[in-house]
């Protein structure tokens, strides 16, 4: 049985605000977690998308220091005719993934296919991923709250996501 949670908060009040901070904070603590975003369209997808990606590929001088396994690389400067120690390391800054989904650095599991976090919508559900969490975020939106048979393929778009879930996820 799955893990559920559902929050009906009224208009205002930040829900997709405070999913954000729930998935940053998912990442820092689970650095191999695979989480799926879905939402009624693709823009409003890439949005959210860019949101949560905007930590980790520009972060704060604070979250650097924090957290500089989530956002940088280290690798060696690279040997010219001035530079007399090969040994030197730099810290750079990550790009990651695209506007659909991105793996951080810290992630140690090479085996997964999926990446830390994508984005999906309900025509782009791709079956064969797993993942662990799953946020769902305003399915029912102005272009369809209106119609009942448009409803009826919101909640038919809810159930076909629900087995992309991992028995253990939420």
């Amino acid at each position: 049985q799955y893990k559920k949670r559902m929050i009906l908060w009224p208009r205002g009040l930040f829900k997709t605000s405070s999913i954000i901070v729930d998935i940053i904070s998912l990442i820092l603590n689970y650095p191999n977690v695979r989480i799926c975003f879905l939402t009624g369209g693709d823009q409003l997808a890439k949005r959210q998308l860019a949101r949560v990606k905007r930590f980790f590929e520009k972060p704060t001088p604070r979250f650097k220091i924090l957290f500089p396994e989530f956002c940088t690389k280290s690798g060696r400067i690279k040997k010219n005719q001035k530079d007399t120690d090969p040994q030197e390391w730099v810290d750079e800054l990550c790009r990651m993934g695209n506007a659909h989904e991105f793996t951080v650095p810290a992630r140690t599991n090479d085996t997964f296919a999926e990446p830390t976090f994508s984005i999906s919508t309900a025509k782009s559900v791709k079956a064969g991923s797993h993942y662990d969490v799953i946020f769902i975020d305003d399915l029912v939106n102005e272009t369809n709250y209106r119609s009942v048979k448009l409803l009826e393929k919101i909640y038919q778009d809810y159930i076909d996501i629900c087995p992309l879930l991992e028995p253990t996820g939420f």
